[in-house]
């Protein structure tokens, strides 16, 4: 039966009330100031769920379901999908959808972080780490931002949490959830999670295969659905079956052997790992197979092919760039606390072993009264695999990134988790000596990190924190509150052009992400959004000027910011293809030469003090008259 609230639990829920709801407060609160609309990477995933959404505007209900699972952008990953789940709900709001799939994911995150830790540590310890944890810079700021990044990170703690609790496959529902934590990790990110899948299975296996829940037979029976999932992944790589209906609809057999097999096998089998294989490879064959060709193709560009060839040096590091990114961005205060924290107590737990062996009395450690590791619930995970299997990742990110260009550590960011969630396990630790002590300093390290939270979420940061102010705004940007430029870019162009047109956006402030009034992605998301017919992109990869012109002739319009450099600028990122063309184009507007290569001014007008024009071919057919003088 539960315990009765005291007086004493019900003080200990209103101190533990704050750091429980302040993340989630502070993230909402920092969506509902900033006024920025999608940009970049997250601006392509936005336009994709606009596509995606468009039908339920128009009144097809039936083919929004559709495009949901068939959609795809330039990335074929899931995020969209929730996003234009979120749009009926915001009344087709852009920016309110990515704003509440954001924090669906960052509660989700949050939530799974509580519940590790509470197998580990006591209640009030879990509240004060898990704050810490999901408070970090790097979760944060990508819970700002509508990449997948943290999202995948969310799918995997819970995917972490549920192979704690299927102890061993012997619970059907978390086993069942367990393997489709799994597969909505990688579709989220296709390439990124499978290290962390590859050690999480592997422990698992290991552990089930010594203790003889698992056994031969249960391997074997994983690969009937196994191998018609990679035949079907090759005969879509080599455009053998091109349809995406066909390619969900093959493989709906397989899964249907599985059952079959299953049911018909007379060796004793685990049911609960046959479900784990089933949400696990199901998922991720179901996701990927209408867009397996899609997404090997954006893979292989990316990382062997033109936009590795021709972006090089785009993010680049070296060991000693790679390991200050950590210290820096990835909250290096936050490392170090934890791990003090961790090595001293395990440091005072080997000194004073000797004396307690000589104990003859054992007493509860202090704080077991609020709960102490549930031991009902099977063996937990240890910390040091936890910490171990993090470690592993980030030097494998580490290593890819000091070894090949384009490579970032948004790679490592499971890894970098499950480090931070390790030390934590470590540092909140009932088990281990001072464990009072090591709560109080938890809960105050808690208490200065959410102020400093808070008031980035609201903004601004107290001038009196002195020279603190530029790390603390570095690490935890504060809302925009001004309109978003791309906004306003995108509502005076629109009065410049014809209903229906195709326009290249150039611009060299591409990479100054605080100097340009419009960004590509966010103008392709804006037209999406407000079913506009007007289509904006540009030429992106190329080798020489002159291919990106002729690239550019596809296009009826140019919308181009006029000023030629910056700067700030990183040499690699100006030596881009898209950046030298659009500097070419700017100096040439600036030298009065574009009738050069056959272009015109057919609108101007100023956004901050910056000129904007909208070019036109003078050799290609007039697609619309000539706006006014008074719209120039």
């Amino acid at each position: 039966m539960p315990s009765k609230p005291t007086l004493a639990k019900v003080a200990l829920g209103m101190v533990l009330l704050p750091f429980i709801c302040l993340p989630l407060v502070s993230i909402v609160a920092w969506h509902r100031s900033d006024t920025r609309i999608p940009n970049d990477d997250a601006g392509q995933y936005t336009q994709t769920a606009a596509d995606m959404y468009r039908p339920l505007a128009e009144g097809h209900p039936l083919k929004f379901v559709k495009n949901l699972y068939f959609k795809r952008g330039f990335r074929p990953v899931s995020l969209p999908c929730f996003a234009a789940l979120c749009l009926p709900l915001t009344g087709g709001d852009l920016k309110m959808a990515t704003a509440l799939t954001l924090c669906c994911f960052y509660l989700l995150l949050y939530v799974y972080s509580f519940l590790i830790l509470r197998m580990s540590t006591t209640l009030s310890a879990a509240a004060l780490g898990a704050a810490i944890v999901t408070t970090l810079p790097w979760i944060l700021q990508y819970s700002s931002v509508f990449f997948a990044d943290v999202p995948m990170v969310a799918a995997m703690a819970a995917a972490l949490y549920h192979a704690q609790r299927c102890e061993n496959w012997t619970s059907l529902a978390h086993s069942a959830a367990f393997g489709g934590a799994l597969a909505l990790a990688i579709s989220l990110r296709p390439i990124e999670p499978w290290p962390a899948v590859a050690t999480l299975l592997t422990f698992l296996l290991i552990a089930a295969y010594k203790a003889k829940r698992i056994g031969l037979a249960d391997l074997r029976l994983t690969l009937i659905p196994l191998v018609p999932l990679m035949v079907l992944t090759l005969l879509g790589i080599f455009a053998v079956v091109r349809s995406k209906s066909l390619a969900a609809g093959l493989f709906c057999p397989a899964i249907a052997l599985y059952v079959w097999a299953w049911t018909r096998s007379r060796v004793p089998l685990n049911r609960c790992f046959a479900a784990t294989a089933l949400t696990f490879l199901g998922g991720i064959g179901l996701w990927f197979l209408p867009a397996v060709r899609q997404t090997w193709l954006w893979a292989w560009s990316c990382s062997f092919g033109d936009l590795n060839r021709l972006y090089k040096g785009v993010g680049q590091l070296d060991f000693r760039s790679a390991v200050t990114t950590i210290g820096t961005a990835l909250g290096g205060v936050q490392l170090a606390f934890l791990a003090a924290l961790a090595g001293v107590a395990l440091i005072a737990s080997v000194w004073s072993h000797r004396r307690a062996i000589r104990s003859r009395g054992t007493s509860s450690p202090a704080g077991a009264e609020d709960a102490a590791p549930q031991t009902d619930r099977g063996p937990a995970i240890p910390g040091a695999w936890v910490l171990s299997a993090g470690l592993l990742q980030v030097v494998l990110v580490i290593l890819l990134a000091a070894v090949t260009p384009g490579t970032d550590l948004r790679r490592g960011y499971v890894g970098f988790y499950w480090v931070f969630l390790g030390l934590t396990i470590y540092a909140t630790s009932p088990l281990l000596k001072g464990y009072r002590l090591r709560t109080l300093a938890l809960g105050a390290f808690a208490a200065a990190q959410l102020t400093i939270v808070s008031f980035s979420a609201i903004g601004p940061v107290p001038a009196a924190l002195g020279p603190v102010v530029e790390v603390v705004q570095a690490a935890y940007p504060v809302p925009q509150r001004a309109e978003d430029k791309s906004v306003r870019t995108f509502r005076e162009a629109l009065k410049r052009l014809p209903p229906k047109c195709d326009v290249a956006a150039m611009t060299v402030a591409i990479n100054v992400y605080d100097q340009r009034v419009f960004d590509l992605s966010a103008l392709g998301a804006l037209s999406s959004i407000n079913r506009s017919a007007v289509r904006f992109g540009c030429p992106c990869i190329f080798e020489t000027l002159a291919e990106g012109y002729r690239d550019l002739e596809r296009y009826s319009f140019v919308l181009l910011d006029t000023r030629a450099t910056f700067p700030t600028i990183p040499p690699h990122k100006r030596h881009e293809p898209y950046s030298r063309l659009s500097e070419d184009l700017a100096t040439r507007y600036q030298q009065n030469r574009l009738t050069d290569l056959g272009l015109e001014e057919w609108a101007k007008f100023n956004i901050d003090g910056v000129d904007v024009v909208v070019l036109k071919w003078t050799t290609a057919p007039a697609t619309a008259s000539r706006p006014a003088s008074s719209a120039r």
